[in-house]
């Protein structure tokens, strides 16, 4: 655990996004829980380390703003429109 540890510090060192650095995390949990499927990990301790290890929290996008006509063509829409 203490590598992957390492390993996400210097990945948020180079400055890469709160997105990447997920990704990448859970790509290893993913190798880690296809080494157990295959059994290639087979010791009885098997653990996997990644498993603890979270990502950095990333904000999400805020939602687009409709334009001037956009709107103008929502309010057009009649009251009795199903939509």
């Amino acid at each position: 655990g203490e590598h992957i540890r390492r390993y996400s510090m210097a990945l948020r060192s180079k400055q890469l996004s709160g997105r990447t650095i997920s990704l990448k995390l859970s790509c290893i949990r993913s190798l880690y829980k296809f080494l157990k499927a295959k059994n290639i990990a087979k010791q009885a301790h098997y653990h996997n380390p990644a498993v603890s290890i979270k990502g950095p929290k990333f904000a999400k996008p805020l939602p687009k703003n409709l334009d001037v006509d956009q709107m103008a063509r929502l309010l057009e829409i009649p009251d009795d429109e199903p939509l």
